[in-house]
């Protein structure tokens, strides 16, 4: 194995002779910025390996220092065991937690949206600090922490600079193994994507990679978590893996990287056998290599978003940027096309002047447009309809969409035969176990995912209805589609003959399931499917940038007001047939909130059949 690179201490004698003895609370307490205490150097050392190990567990020391050793005389590595917390050390030094958790002996999941906790999960947090704070003390670059119930194999070790490098490049922890067999069973569907983005469901703390900045992330979140005056929603987060992966760019690998032993971990409750897990990881196929002519040769990305100020576009721009970069590595030509709209003249005068150079950037246009009050995305898009027609697809996405960890290739090639296709979206935050018991806020909750895309083996479903949020179309149909249904007369209320324009952007998603429908009877001879929708999931911000409900949802209340009213009666009257296309399913799926087995056969008439073919 080739040497790895590091970045070693200037103060390392003061920091190794001090820091090992100190309290593990009293060492994050110190931490400032202590990336400025390392220089780097041309030094470079093996890869540090650090394994979580309770002092009590003498047969899992035994096998687990035995296969490094092994390892270590075919790869260049070292290995240094991390004694674990113990539930009785956490009882003792639980209470600089006191005042905003509370701790028993018992693990409950439902305890934890009251800030409960077992002694157990403090124990197993504070052995991965443990671990992290002697990475950082080391100055490790780059770091394997692992616990005392997991193998590395052999093939990722000997592979292992291949595997980091098919990271997404913004990595900062690389989860290589979890305990939840759904989700193992989701990556069979990933047949030419080597990493995810991490979600809550991808539970365990067994194994990861973690680099130098995702070290320093996580150590200064463990400081404000100390600092009750400073507290933020994600304070509430005790449990080891989501406390470690929330806090830093996280990614979980599909492929498998370790093995389980018999022993089962000491350090982390589970149910679950680890070669259990084992077993369904080697049942997924590895096909990563596969040729695949789906993929569209060029794109187009358009969103709009509402700023007040630099730094909320600075992040915005960076995102769009970001997603743009992530569809380069598959597709030939990505172009991006950001809509940014404010409330005053001056606003924009000062924006557009500090993101002048962004403007002329061949990535990512800057189109500046001053609208006050909510606004119709599609007044804006409209604008962009003479050009789509020089991409192959269009991508109609919201600005809190990330990208970045989307299996790309693989989406393109379920979804080749649509005309509309989008993937689900999921936010981290609504998944963490403090949060379990909050309602979707999103009427339609299903594109949500809420954990079904895990629970069911298919992997693209041809529906009638697909929510505007992160959408694909050939943009010959769109180019046909918005030319028909963004004529100014829409725009208006009375079919145009008022000079106000309506803000809402209720109807066109409601339509053009039913509208490809008809697009393909007109256009084509070959078999297509109007709308699919996939189980792969995009990460949803949820910035909530923008007020108001699904159609469905204010329908369903009773109180859809004048300014829905409007689009949608025109519409109606005019497009019917697209109209009515979704009406069943959208009443069957809108306001739900659990994903049980009745849902679950309910999209199974949808699913789509396809075969992936891979490289002998």
């Amino acid at each position: 194995m080739s040497r790895y690179p590091t970045i070693l201490p200037t103060l390392a004698d003061v920091l190794q002779r001090s820091v090992p003895q100190l309290e593990h609370t009293k060492f994050l307490h110190k931490i400032r910025n202590m990336d400025d205490l390392y220089e780097p150097t041309n030094v470079s050392r093996p890869l540090a390996i650090y394994w979580i190990n309770l002092q009590s567990s003498a047969d899992r020391h035994h096998l687990i220092k035995s296969h490094l050793d092994a390892l270590a005389a075919k790869f260049e590595i070292r290995s240094e065991r991390i004694v674990a917390v113990t539930e009785q050390e956490a009882v003792q030094n639980s209470d600089v937690f006191s005042g905003w958790f509370r701790f028993t002996k018992h693990v409950s999941y439902e305890n934890h949206t009251q800030n409960i906790y077992s002694f157990k999960e403090l124990a197993c947090l504070q052995s991965h600090l443990r671990a992290l704070e002697r990475a950082f003390v080391n100055g490790d670059d780059i770091a394997i922490i692992m616990e005392d119930d997991l193998l590395l194999r052999e093939d990722f070790m000997h592979n292992f600079n291949r595997y980091v490098q098919h990271a997404p490049s913004d990595w900062n922890i690389l989860q290589l193994y979890t305990l939840n067999e759904e989700v193992i069973r989701y990556f069979r569907k990933l047949r030419q994507t080597y990493y995810i983005k991490w979600f809550p469901e991808h539970w365990s703390t067994g194994a990861y990679i973690i680099n130098r900045q995702g070290l320093s992330k996580v150590l200064r979140a463990a400081r404000e978590m100390l600092k009750p005056s400073q507290r933020s929603g994600m304070d509430r987060v005790l449990v080891a893996d989501e406390f470690l992966f929330i806090h830093a760019e996280t990614y979980t690998s599909t492929f498998e990287a370790v093995r389980g032993c018999e022993m089962g971990s000491s350090i982390q409750h589970s149910h679950i056998s680890s070669v259990d897990v084992s077993a369904a990881y080697r049942t997924k196929l590895d096909c990563h290599m596969k040729i695949n002519d789906a993929v569209p040769r060029s794109i187009l990305i358009v969103s709009t978003v509402r700023v007040n100020v630099v730094s909320e576009l600075k992040t915005i721009v960076a995102r769009i940027t970001a997603n743009t970069m992530w569809l380069q590595k598959s597709v030939f030509r990505v172009e991006s096309r950001l809509y940014v709209v404010v409330d005053s003249s001056s606003k924009l005068q000062m924006l557009a002047r500090r993101f002048a150079d962004t403007r002329r950037a061949d990535l990512v246009k800057l189109v500046f447009k001053v609208h006050a009050g909510r606004y119709n995305k599609f007044w804006f898009i409209r604008n962009e309809v003479p050009f789509m027609r020089l991409f192959e697809k269009v991508l109609i996405v919201d600005s809190d969409i990330s990208l970045v960890g989307f299996p790309e290739r693989d989406f393109f090639d379920l979804t080749s035969g649509a005309v509309i296709s989008a993937p689900l979206r999921r936010s981290k935050r609504d998944g963490l176990l403090t949060n379990h018991r909050l309602t979707p806020r999103q009427w339609f909750a299903a594109f949500s995912g809420g954990g079904w895309e895990y629970k069911i083996d298919d992997n693209a479903f041809e529906v009638p209805f697909i929510e505007m949020f992160c959408v694909f179309m050939d943009t010959s149909f769109a180019h046909w589609y918005f030319s028909i249904i963004l004529d100014e007369k829409y725009f208006h209320p009375s079919y145009g003959l008022s000079e106000t324009r309506l803000s809402s952007d209720f109807g066109p998603d409601i339509m053009w399931c039913g509208a490809a429908q008809e697009w393909i009877k007109r256009v084509t001879e070959t078999y297509r499917v109007p709308c699919m929708l996939t189980s792969l999931v995009v990460e949803h911000l949820d910035e909530r940038q923008i007020e108001g409900q699904s159609v469905d949802a204010v329908n369903d209340k009773g109180s859809i007001s004048r300014m829905e009213q409007a689009p949608l009666k025109a519409y109606g009257d005019n497009f019917p047939e697209w109209f009515d296309f979704s009406k069943a399913f959208r009443k069957r799926i809108g306001g739900l909130r659990r994903f049980d087995s009745a849902f679950l056969n309910y999209m199974k008439q949808y699913r789509h059949v396809s075969i992936t073919r891979c490289l002998d």
